[in-house]
């Protein structure tokens, strides 16, 4: 038993003179190295850099960004159940993918053309509508039962339907995300011509729908509106691409300067186009 302690002993020592020695043949300064990036020495220090680290990645913007659609909620229940959705358009904003409209744009656009809301459940109102305001889609919340609402979504461009979904107002929360991505999958995303001086443009879109400076716009103009000559339903407009544009600046609430880089013969309400969405 001593004989086989005294062996172990021996063994230590030997390992022992083996690692003295590595240690002399290391500098200091690449034993610090070494310990500072050791996951294993556990320091305060330690944790300060891993905490950075965490700081900036969180911090770290995405690099997914999107251009919002516009969205016009028109409320077609009484005043109590239109309240009891309030919160939709909050989530909705929530998911960065929409921007809602106020009602306080589209009233005078209707006392204008001697419109009224339920005019809106017409085609070619919403169509109308839709262009003026620079609107991707509409949301409509009508009623299906005495305790379900039905939500319609039309594309603001169009006026077409495209889906709907009967719910609740417990459940806007969930279907806020849903609606969100639906709606930013299948429209498209386009801004207006709003004034024109020299060498610059004006635009209905800005820094809320997502633009930022200096992002290049293809210009189109409006051109004629094509008709499915079955459904007797619009396709949307096909228009000759006049040019390109950079935003330089923003201003208002959500509206832009751009400077003209390449075409001509620029009107107001012409389509501006990001063409490769970010």
């Amino acid at each position: 038993m001593k004989k086989f302690a005294f062996l172990c002993l021996c063994i230590l020592l030997l390992v022992g003179c083996n690692h003295l020695q590595r240690t002399r043949e290391t500098s200091s300064d690449e034993w610090e190295e070494k310990i500072n990036q050791s996951p294993w020495l556990i320091t305060a220090d330690y944790f300060r850099q891993e905490q950075k680290k965490q700081e900036k990645r969180t911090l770290s913007p995405s690099k997914k960004q999107y251009l919002k659609r516009k969205i016009l909620i028109c409320c077609f229940l009484s005043p109590k159940s239109c309240a009891e959705w309030q919160a939709l358009g909050i989530e909705l904003e929530a998911t960065k993918k929409v921007l809602i409209v106020g009602h306080k744009r589209i009233d005078p656009l209707l006392k204008k053309f001697h419109l009224h809301k339920d005019g809106l459940l017409e085609a070619d109102t919403r169509r109308k509508i839709g262009n003026l305001l620079g609107l991707q889609a509409f949301l409509f919340l009508r009623l299906a039962s005495d305790e379900k609402t039905k939500i319609e979504i039309y594309d603001g461009i169009t006026g077409n339907f495209l889906t709907s979904l009967v719910t609740t107002p417990k459940e806007q929360n969930k279907i806020a995300v849903q609606i969100a991505d639906y709606i930013f999958t299948n429209t498209t995303w386009e801004g207006r011509i709003a004034y024109i001086e020299g060498d610059k443009v004006y635009l209905n879109v800005g820094r809320l729908s997502g633009l930022k400076k200096g992002d290049i716009l293809s210009v189109y103009a409006q051109g004629k509106e094509v008709i499915n000559p079955v459904t007797g339903i619009s396709l949307g407009y096909l228009g000759e691409k006049k040019g390109k544009i950079k935003i330089i600046s923003f201003f208002g609430e959500n509206a832009s300067v751009a400077k003209i880089l390449s075409g001509k013969n620029f009107k107001i309400n012409d389509i501006v186009r990001l063409e490769e969405e970010r």
